[in-house]
């Protein structure tokens, strides 16, 4: 196990990992293209890239600024929604395999009121599968061969 910054895999060959899994944490990191770049960079041929991370067409994430609420636990956080994310992963070059959304709502980040609310809503969003009722993203993505 070898720890680093995303944008700057130096510390691991190239073609040498098989996979990268990423929890949480894409929506924190302010050069998502460049984060991709080295996760293709050392995935071998094949290699897969899973991540999980708030999905930015959420309702909540579009409506909590006009309550007041803000979102983002850094000044650099930027959600990002399935278009951008497919972009960003192709122009690394990686394929998508799977992409959707998954129960997520961000308790911390709203009252109580809002984080019913928004758990009643996912359920909603699975069964009418409406992206902006969905508070996560999930993908993976491989490396060609």
């Amino acid at each position: 196990f070898q720890g680093a910054a995303a944008e700057d895999l130096a510390c691991i060959a190239a073609q040498s990992v098989d996979v990268a899994l990423c929890t949480g944490a894409l929506e924190h990191m302010p050069d998502k293209r460049l984060v991709l770049v080295q996760i293709e960079r050392v995935l071998t041929a094949g290699g897969r890239f899973v991540c999980l991370t708030a999905n930015a067409d959420h309702l909540w994430h579009r409506l909590a600024s006009r309550f007041g609420f803000d979102v983002a636990h850094l000044s650099t956080d930027a959600f990002v929604a399935a278009r951008p994310l497919r972009g960003l992963l192709a122009d690394a070059g990686l394929q998508v395999r799977e992409l959707g959304y998954w129960s997520f709502v961000a308790k911390g980040d709203m009252p109580p009121w809002a984080a019913r609310s928004a758990a009643l809503l996912d359920g909603v969003g699975r069964a009418v599968a409406a992206r902006w009722l969905r508070g996560g993203l999930y993908v993976c993505a491989v490396k060609g061969e």
